[in-house]
């Protein structure tokens, strides 16, 4: 019964702190989850940000570089004079592209746009002669025909204070591949050009940036690498950021997932049901560990009444049971007290019982005492009768009536033999 007891009190604290976890421990850490989500994804949001418009802002550096380099091309005056002859069997033309060739390679290497370069073309739309500086791409004779038949080219045109015009377009050598052209325009020398190619490496800043990989280059035909898909317009869940790039029309657009680690998500719903699971394990543990120090001194308290219901020794005093400040060692100094004034009081029970022995004993006795002596003298009369003493005889009977008398006025009880 007592284990019992000790048991189901063990149980009640830990299904009370259990319950009153679960009442407003969930809650609260599921608030504190969901604040917590969104304070690691904003943070992430703005990290993702700041590497993208840094990487952005490096592609934009490039691109500048590029146009610089066209622009600086189409002022060059080796350019110039070699693009006055038609044909490279003219006197002077093979020795005139040659040193156009040189000055360019030499600007190109010193340039910022030297890493992603695939080619130059620098052409006469109207007599067809052109030459070439290539680095990633091989030089082509139908080059000059691909980039005249291009519509960007048919269509080509520069705003007012600008020789060169940026394009995202496709590679000369292969239209599946997306490329970045810059056309320049020489003035002063009829239709001519400069034509330069940039691969779409060129990019590769902006998607090694994002850990999401929700990052594409958008123009007014296409996406790059491929095309945005239809689950990412949905605006509930993803954030859309747009960077502004150095070619027109053109720009970088970042989707970043608006929570997540959301408790929707299944990887949300495990780590959150992950983390509940092991709070629930720990918080047991703890309320067993707790319950234990808590019922401890229940404990001791009920094994010491258990003796002294088994024992009746109510002298005994246990110190252990008035230990500490809380109400279970107010109790045991309670019981230790009422176990003092039990033994006090059956100490004098006891005495009391005896007292009353003794006085039973002593009313007895004085009961007891008058009849003998009325026997006594009753004797003496008849033999003072027998032997015909008269005054005998009437001595004894008169102090029999004398003491029946005194007897009778104490309250006594007359008893006649």
């Amino acid at each position: 019964m007592s284990g019992r007891v000790k048991g189901t009190l063990k149980a009640k604290i830990l299904i009370s702190v259990v319950f009153c976890f679960l009442l407003v421990g969930i809650p609260a850490f599921f608030i504190l989850f969901s604040h917590m989500n969104s304070l690691i994804y904003i943070e992430s949001e703005e990290v993702n940000r700041a590497r993208i418009l840094n990487a952005v802002g490096n592609v934009n550096d490039e691109l500048s570089a590029v146009v610089d380099a066209v622009a600086w091309i189409c002022g060059e005056e080796s350019v110039r004079e070699a693009l006055l002859f038609n044909d490279l069997s003219l006197d002077g033309a093979a020795m005139a592209v040659i040193e156009a060739q040189s000055n360019v390679s030499t600007y190109m290497t010193a340039s910022a746009a030297w890493k992603n370069l695939n080619k130059i073309v620098i052409f006469n739309a109207d007599t067809g002669f052109f030459f070439e500086y290539v680095k990633n791409r091989y030089g082509n004779l139908d080059d000059i025909n691909r980039i005249i038949s291009l519509p960007e080219f048919q269509n080509l045109s520069f705003p007012t204070g600008s020789v060169v015009r940026l394009f995202f377009t496709r590679t000369l050598d292969n239209p599946s591949e997306p490329a970045v052209a810059a056309y320049g325009k020489i003035r002063g020398t009829g239709e001519t050009y400069v034509y330069a190619e940039i691969s779409a490496q060129i990019f590769s800043p902006l998607f090694s940036s994002s850990e999401s990989g929700n990052v594409y280059i958008v123009s007014p035909s296409e996406a790059y690498p491929e095309k945005i898909p239809q689950s990412l317009s949905d605006e509930s869940s993803w954030s859309r950021t747009v960077y502004d790039l150095f070619i027109p029309d053109c720009s970088v657009v970042q989707f970043i997932e608006r929570s997540p680690l959301r408790i929707a998500s299944s990887y949300g719903l495990a780590a959150f049901i992950g983390i509940l699971i092991t709070s629930i394990i720990l918080l047991v543990l703890l309320s067993a560990l707790l319950s234990r120090y808590l019922t401890r001194a229940t404990y001791r308290l009920e094994k010491h009444i258990r003796y002294l219901t088994a024992t009746n020794d109510f002298g005994y005093v246990d110190p252990d049971i008035e230990k500490g400040n809380d109400e279970i060692a107010a109790i045991g100094h309670t019981v230790n007290a009422m176990s003092v004034s039990i033994s006090e009081l059956l100490k004098r029970n006891e005495s009391l019982f005896e007292e009353k022995k003794r006085m039973e004993i002593d009313m007895l006795q004085m009961q007891v005492n008058p009849h003998f002596l009325y026997n006594t003298l009753e004797s003496i009369h008849y033999l003072a009768e027998i032997q015909k003493n008269d005054g005998i005889a009437r001595m004894s009977r008169g102090l029999t009536t004398l003491l029946r008398n005194i007897a009778k006025g104490q309250g006594g009880q007359d008893t006649a033999f």
